[in-house]
């Protein structure tokens, strides 16, 4: 967290950057843009964290969206066919 000229910025925890606390510009220009997460829900926005940083980790670009897509539809089909054939 650092501070300057009113502004405060924070530091991105799972990839580079910064964020501003208060908007800088358009309908939010000196409106609060973050807010703190009330104590009961902590352990939901830790999950939260870890499960964007492992999709972002995990997901570089929209191919390597689609192909795990097509996996686990062919997983599901194949599945699907093998215990209707199975059990028919």
């Amino acid at each position: 967290t650092r501070t300057s000229n009113g502004q405060t910025f924070l530091k991105l925890a799972d990839q580079d950057g910064w964020v501003f606390a208060v908007g800088i510009k358009g309908e939010w220009a000196g409106k609060p843009i973050i807010s703190a997460v009330p104590p009961e829900s902590v352990l939901d926005a830790q999950v939260e964290g870890f499960v964007q940083s492992l999709y972002r980790q995990g997901f570089k670009n929209d191919a390597d969206r689609y192909s795990v897509i097509t996996f686990a539809v062919f997983i599901f089909l194949f599945i699907t066919i093998g215990l209707y054939v199975n059990y028919n």
